[in-house]
């Protein structure tokens, strides 16, 4: 019974006892909290999913930006940049598929784990590509600085702008084929062995030699050289034209004073002091001089010589290298004989230095054509020992040339080989050797004892080049460093080389003129399209064959095509090489 006068009934039976409707009751009330419980449930189970789908959701875009947070530029350029962004995109790809956040992680970690090897090997070269970079717009203190930890024979060479792009382009792109991603790791084919391995596994990735400065050796003239030539002559001579010994003195004086810098390094100071030992040690008048007291005396380091003795051996040699400085820069008094003895003298002095030198008995065949050509021999065979490019170690350098169908340069060598030979005793009970164990059965009784024999192999004709590598490299360098007067003869005959293909082609350019075209210009191709009108465009292959190796490297360093180069020919009325060569001289500074 309600206080409001009547009982609420619904739902219950008449018929059952107070009791047993309130039990009901209780039943009911449970079931709808059981029902709204069960909803409740429901919902907070929509929720927690719905939840664990945005934080993978977060999770997902977190791995993504961490991915696209590192910069690929800090990885390097060329291969290894393009390299770096598709392993990005594909990591990116691998974690949109990724089923959850451990998987991103490993994905992540892939990634990073590359990318840091590839910025640490940026890193390893960023001093040393700065000091190469810096060296190739060296000028006066700056490469006196950098010359002074060398020998002092020695000099650095110092890179050109165009050095300095081919450097960094060798090393932004050490592969032919290029770096491929495969299962999400960088990977090439090796140059040594020619497999394709992870790229932390080549070892040539780290090769750096590319920004190693390279040295040449300081050549100098002797007193002679210096006294007789035209500039002394003018500072010597006095108003009359006549010789005066007092000036000649003097001149000699201020020079070997002089410590500073001067335009022309041919007429510093301190080569005039080289030419001063060049003279006194080629003459076989000092010997006194440590290495460390030639060094002080080509610096202008006087101070150096602290002891007495060493004083007056500078002194000495200051004073000889004066006598004979004053007395060969005298002019105007010799004889038109003395004159005739002198060049006679010069010539003979010429033709002994090339003594050895022949072209006789010595051939080779051309790689093109198969035509026999004759070898220079060099007087003196050169040894070399310990070499990691032969077995054993040992070879023989002793002949060199042109190919007059390529131009390459090639090397007569023989490597040395060990022969092991076999002791046996003879009929007359004497100890002898034979080539092979029957051989020694068959010839006496075999002591089992053996001995090894090194003797000269056969004798092969090898391509060798300053810029080749392994053997081809080493035998360029050790006979030409070596021999530097079967440099001077190669040079002479890659000229004539030069001269000779020059020659032809232009004899078949000449050949191929219409009766129409000037005969005086340079360049000109029939088949050339497309012209200004009046003016015969050089074509492409023509300007390609014509151009130095250096503006050629600069175009393909600035990624230019055939298809660029023939717009620019097009655009800028170019008509020969020369002309091509200046407009990018003028866009780069290559010359």
């Amino acid at each position: 019974m309600a206080n409001g006068g009547f009982t609420f009934t619904q739902g219950l039976n008449p018929q059952i006892s107070a009791q047993q409707q309130q039990s009901q009751q209780a039943t009911t009330a449970g079931t709808a909290d059981m029902i709204v419980k069960a909803g409740t449930l429901m919902e907070q189970k929509r929720r927690q999913a719905y939840m664990q789908y945005e934080n993978a959701r977060k999770y997902m875009r977190d791995d993504l930006n961490t991915i696209a947070e590192f910069d690929a530029s800090a990885a390097g350029m060329g291969q290894f940049s393009q390299a770096i962004t598709a392993l990005a995109e594909d990591a990116r790809e691998r974690i949109r598929e990724a089923n959850d956040t451990i998987e991103a992680q490993e994905i992540i970690a892939n990634f990073k784990e590359q990318y840091d090897m590839l910025v640490a090997r940026e890193t390893s070269i960023a001093e040393k590509q700065r000091l190469y970079e810096n060296a190739s717009h060296a000028t006066g203190s700056d490469i006196d600085n950098l010359n002074a930890g060398l020998d002092v024979d020695l000099q650095y060479i110092m890179p050109e702008v165009s050095d300095v792009a081919n450097a960094q382009n060798a090393w932004d792109n050490p592969f032919v084929d290029g770096i491929q991603i495969i299962n999400g790791r960088l990977m090439a084919i090796d140059p040594v062995d020619k497999k394709l391995k992870e790229i932390s596994e080549i070892e040539s990735v780290l090769d750096s030699s590319m920004f190693d400065l390279q040295t040449e050796q300081i050549t100098a003239g002797s007193i002679s050289d210096w006294a007789i030539n035209a500039t002394t002559k003018a500072q010597i001579g006095l108003k009359d034209g006549t010789w005066s010994a007092e000036r000649a003195g003097s001149l000699y004086d201020d020079a070997i004073d002089d410590i500073g810098r001067t335009g022309d390094k041919s007429s510093s100071g301190a080569m005039h002091r080289r030419e001063v030992l060049n003279t006194l040690e080629g003459r076989g008048l000092i010997d006194v001089f440590t290495a460390e007291q030639r060094k002080a005396f080509i610096n202008g380091d006087f101070d150096f010589f602290e002891t007495e003795s060493a004083q007056q051996t500078l002194e000495q040699v200051i004073e000889k290298g004066r006598e004979i400085f004053i007395e060969e820069s005298k002019f105007g008094q010799k004889s038109s004989e003395d004159i005739q003895a002198e060049i006679d003298a010069n010539r003979a002095a010429d033709a002994e230095a090339l003594e050895g030198y022949s072209m006789r008995g010595l051939t080779a065949t051309t790689e093109v054509g198969e035509q026999t050509f004759d070898l220079y021999s060099i007087p003196e065979t050169i040894q070399v020992e310990g070499s990691s490019l032969v077995e054993g170690g040992k070879y023989s350098i002793f002949g060199f040339n042109v190919d007059p169908s390529t131009g390459n340069i090639v090397a007569r060598i023989k490597k040395e080989e060990t022969v092991l030979m076999y002791e046996y005793v003879d009929e007359n009970n004497v100890v002898q050797l034979a080539n092979t164990l029957e051989q020694a059965q068959r010839l006496g009784t075999p002591t089992g004892e053996t001995e090894e024999f090194t003797r000269g192999g056969t004798p092969e004709t090898i391509t060798i080049s300053q810029d080749g590598e392994g053997l081809s490299r080493e035998v360029f360098n050790k006979l030409f460093a070596e021999d530097p007067i079967a440099l001077q003869l190669l040079m002479a005959e890659k000229q004539a080389y030069n001269q000779r293909v020059l020659d032809e082609a232009l004899e078949e350019q000449y050949q191929n003129l219409p009766e129409t075209v000037d005969e005086d210009a340079v360049f000109y191709n029939p088949e050339v399209t497309e012209a200004i009108e009046g003016v015969n465009l050089i074509s492409y292959d023509a300007l390609m064959s014509a151009l130095p190796a250096n503006v050629k490297e600069a175009l393909k360093t600035m990624g230019f095509e055939r298809s660029d180069i023939e717009e620019v020919i097009k655009s800028q009325g170019v008509t020969s090489a020369s002309q091509f060569a200046d407009l990018v001289g003028d866009a780069t500074g290559v010359r």
